[in-house]
């Protein structure tokens, strides 16, 4: 018996398992895309929200203050 026809005759065999691993995978991998697609859509939906907010605003990290913001900028050339 050669290792293909042992392979098809187990498939036959469990058409059921072999649908549910099918759908797993294929509802895993759908998952991730749409994941994937609702982060992408949503940082453009708020770049364009912050761009429609106008140049006056600044953005900094949690650990940055509007001290050391403006404090670099003197430093520099």
């Amino acid at each position: 018996m050669r290792l293909r026809t042992f392979v098809w005759r187990e498939i036959f065999e469990r058409k059921n398992q072999l649908a549910t691993s099918f759908v797993a995978i294929l509802l895993g991998i759908s998952v991730i895309v749409a994941v994937k697609n609702i982060t992408f859509y949503s940082e453009k939906a708020v770049a364009r929200e912050l761009d429609a907010l106008g140049a006056n605003i600044l953005i900094l990290p949690k650990s940055a203050s509007l001290q050391d913001y403006y404090g670099a900028d003197m430093q520099g050339e």
